[in-house]
């Protein structure tokens, strides 16, 4: 049996926005853009550190879609924020109505 290296989705590099709110603590509520994303996943550059497994939710500020993501990793980056890779939890996002409704954003800043 071969085993498959890499993602199995392509990553899109563009600024989406989105809020992130933690369940543990709920005012800790940023909105931020997405620094790349799939249907099942997404990075963001965030002030807050976050916990491994850590389960947040997840605004698409144009069209307002939830959804629960699992924090996959949490790096501290050289400028003080936080680059965190989210796992999309039930359903993919179609990021289509995103990508129609968001005006292009450099998700770097």
């Amino acid at each position: 049996m071969q085993m498959r290296l890499g993602r199995l989705e392509k990553r899109h590099e563009r600024g989406i926005p989105v809020s992130i709110s933690s369940l543990r603590q709920p005012v800790v509520n940023e909105k931020l853009n997405t620094e790349n994303f799939s249907p099942r996943g997404l990075r963001v550059l965030t002030l807050y550190a976050r916990r491994r497994d850590e389960i947040v939710e997840i605004t698409l500020e144009t069209t307002k879609q939830e959804r629960l993501a699992r924090v996959v990793y949490c790096e501290k980056l050289s400028n003080g924020k936080y680059g965190i890779g989210l796992e999309i939890i039930g359903d993919p996002i179609d990021w289509a109505a995103e990508m129609k409704s968001a005006p292009s954003i450099d998700s770097r800043g």
